[in-house]
């Protein structure tokens, strides 16, 4: 059995304000809020690479994907995710030269999906435990 999905234009780390429906490029433009409420605006994404200090980028984006998969055994889906449209811009960094916009070009061969329930009474501590294990 196939299932074919989307949820339509998703819009991170800012409300759309203007006509045109452009991303923002920049911090203090009043369509950034704090998406993730951590404090910072647009959506967080915090980065640790060896021999680097810990970074956050500050990032707003946009995207439409459909989910396109099958049922391969009682309670678990996998598929391929259709990447309609993507776009994504780093507002501002901590350390600052993480501040740059690179393009991103999604791999489809790469981007896939898989949809399981998790345990009763799971945290997102737990599950990241068990993710971290698998690896």
């Amino acid at each position: 059995m196939a299932l074919s999905g989307g949820s339509g234009i998703d819009k991170i780390g800012y409300r759309v304000d203007s006509a045109d429906g452009k991303l923002p490029t920049k911090i203090d433009d009043p369509a950034v809020y704090d998406w993730d409420r951590d404090g910072h605006p647009g959506v967080t994404l915090r980065l640790s690479v060896p021999l680097l200090p810990d970074g956050e980028l500050y990032v707003v984006q946009r995207g439409q994907s459909v989910l396109n998969g099958r049922f391969i055994a009682p309670g678990r889906i996998d598929g391929d995710i259709d990447i309609r449209s993507f776009e994504q811009r780093i507002l501002g960094a901590k350390p600052s030269f993480l501040n740059r916009s690179p393009k991103i070009e999604p791999d489809p061969k790469r981007s896939r999906f898989s949809l399981s329930p998790v345990p009763a009474g799971s945290t997102c501590e737990s599950l990241h435990k068990t993710d971290s294990n698998s690896r």
